[in-house]
């Protein structure tokens, strides 16, 4: 069923007023729809992990209000949250949430055995479509960041969602590997008909997205 994100002058309260002042996005009503895309580019420190955190539910200290489907998430209670993490909301946080404890394998089946939204060879296919094949067995603790961010990426993916909530997902990936992650991830949101929402310090210049200024 398409969905709606509605953000209606969203102000975080920590946010000093002067990156609120000029911005594309702090204090601005806009409506991101399932199936289109979303790039938001600012320098650290004016707000990129706090808009993920809000549009995931995570952080609430913020006036105006976020809404799907006409649930708004400053105010949504725990089951209904959960109810949209499950089959709306997919995110990749700035700090990935891996267990470090567990190998790659071991942290994307985690995902997956929750949903059984992708069966072990559409796994694999994806961890070799992204380079990655060689280290699923390797523990999240040894493995380099850009390892563990395409793991990220592949979890988010083994659920369905309306909207995929990316926190810089490349920061630490070369061209290629860029390229490759942000081919799978469209791909997937095709599938759905979902919306991907990604921050970056960087453009990735790529059609497919909307850019806006934080």
């Amino acid at each position: 069923m398409p969905q709606k994100l509605k953000l209606q002058n969203v102000v975080p309260s920590y946010l000093p007023e002067k990156y609120v002042l000029n911005s594309g996005v702090w204090n601005q009503s806009f409506e991101i729809d399932s199936g289109s895309h979303f790039q938001f580019q600012a320098l650290s420190g004016k707000g990129k992990s706090t808009l993920i955190n809000c549009l995931f539910g995570a952080l609430k200290s913020y006036s105006g209000d976020i809404t799907i489907g006409g649930i708004s998430l400053k105010t949504a209670n725990h089951q209904q949250l959960s109810s949209l993490r499950s089959s709306v909301l997919s995110c990749v946080p700035q700090g990935l949430g891996l267990f470090q404890n567990l190998t790659l394998k071991e942290n994307i089946e985690l995902k997956n055995a929750l949903t059984k939204h992708k069966t072990e060879q559409e796994i694999a296919e994806m961890a070799e479509q992204l380079g990655i094949n060689s280290v699923l067995h390797q523990k999240a603790s040894t493995a380099s960041f850009g390892q563990r961010q395409r793991a990220a990426i592949i979890r988010a993916l083994c659920q369905p969602f309306a909207f995929l909530l990316l926190d810089e997902p490349f920061s630490h990936l070369d061209n290629d590997s860029t390229s490759a992650s942000l081919t799978l991830i469209l791909n997937e949101a095709e599938k759905q008909n979902a919306s991907v929402v990604l921050t970056t310090h960087h453009s990735t210049n790529h059609p497919s997205f909307k850019a806006y200024e934080i």
